[in-house]
């Protein structure tokens, strides 16, 4: 009766270990089915804002826009990367330091580098030729 008893538990346990071992294999495909529906979804709702985005700029521009499918799609094409410039200069400006932000009141000249160095003045600096006469 006892050795029935361990040979069940044994045939548990080996139940409970290919179980656990199906689980685990499938653990990273689950993990990786959630991360691609993940990103389908925020695809999906940047596009849908792209698309908004550009309805209500057709909206508000109140022209009319002549020529073939072709034509729109340029347009969108353009709108679009128009976008993903704005995005990324916006990016780029967030992650600045501050000292490379600051753009000065007047233009500046840059004159030249020395040791590395440049040196900007606050007005153009006139060069005048020397002509050697002979």
């Amino acid at each position: 009766m006892r050795r029935q008893r361990v040979e069940v538990r044994n045939a548990e346990v080996d139940v409970l270990t290919r179980e656990l071992e199906a689980k685990t294999a499938n653990e990273g495909i689950s993990v990786q089915l959630q991360s691609t529906l993940a990103l389908i979804d925020a695809w999906k709702e940047a596009e849908i804002a792209r698309a908004q985005a550009l309805g209500n700029a057709l909206a508000a521009a109140n022209m009319t826009i002549y020529g073939d499918p072709q034509t729109l799609a340029t347009l969108n094409k353009s709108f679009a990367q128009g976008q993903q410039a704005g995005n990324f200069l916006g990016g780029l400006e967030s992650s600045l330091p501050d000292g490379v932000k600051s753009v000065p009141p007047e233009p500046s000249t840059l004159t030249g580098l020395v040791n590395g160095k440049a040196i900007v003045t606050e007005k153009p600096v006139e060069i005048r030729e020397s002509r050697s006469r002979r």
